[in-house]
């Protein structure tokens, strides 16, 4: 039976060896259209790049787009956070007079204050051990979801407390609480922000993308002293 026409054959006469006859082989193979260098050409489009590269850097486009949206909704609520944090500093005095006793003299008020506002940083390592726990025993992304949940809380809680005036010593219980869970999230919030934006990258941008987490929360220190300072 002769071989398909898209097929090229060659016969090949092996010279007598040692006495033995002459014999013929057979090769079948692709034609040489089809063969460049024993590579096969893969199809090209109309840009001439071929369409694994060109998926493959689109991929790359998209995975370096989505990896810089995930960093920044990552850290921005540290910029919110630590902007509150400043703000209540600035405006200690303006505090000090609604929710202490108005028997108090300006000084003793904004000692009260700052009291509270101290207050707020021994709940942060509490809050940095709380989230960690949290985050080994279900995940970094729940832990982030909680911190940013506990800080938006009291947050809130802190425009809507009724003054000394109102309701007496209860203005200050209610001032203190809310803070010392504002200090709670803020320690659970930036470490668990700074491990979750790390542990989704390669090692080697580590560093870089860690700094993202710092820078944001110093960029809202900045913006709460930017405002307090507009504003007194």
């Amino acid at each position: 039976m002769s071989p398909p026409p898209t097929e090229r054959t060659a016969l090949i006469n092996i010279a007598d060896v040692e006495g033995q006859p002459s014999t013929h082989l057979q090769l079948s193979g692709s034609s040489h259209s089809d063969i460049n260098d024993g590579k096969q050409i893969a199809p090209k489009n109309n840009n001439g790049d071929t369409p694994s590269s060109s998926s493959s850097s689109s991929s790359l486009i998209r995975q370096g787009e989505d990896d810089l949206v995930s960093t920044l909704a990552s850290v921005a609520g540290n910029i919110l956070e630590w902007y509150d944090f400043a703000i209540y500093g600035y405006f200690s005095d303006i505090i000090g007079h609604n929710f202490f006793p108005p028997t108090n003299s300006e000084a003793t008020s904004i000692i009260e204050s700052f009291l509270v506002f101290g207050g707020a940083f021994l709940m942060r390592p509490v809050g940095g051990v709380l989230m960690g726990h949290v985050g080994d025993t279900l995940s970094r992304k729940r832990a982030l979801e909680i911190s940013i949940f506990m800080m938006a809380v009291p947050t809130f809680a802190m425009g809507c407390l009724p003054t000394f005036e109102r309701v007496g010593w209860w203005a200050v219980v209610f001032l203190v609480l809310v803070r010392l869970l504002q200090g709670l999230s803020v320690g659970g919030q930036l470490m668990s922000s700074l491990v979750f934006v790390v542990e989704g990258h390669d090692r080697q941008f580590w560093g870089w993308y860690g700094s993202f987490a710092m820078t944001a929360a110093n960029c809202g220190t900045l913006l709460g002293g930017i405002c307090g300072v507009r504003t007194s």
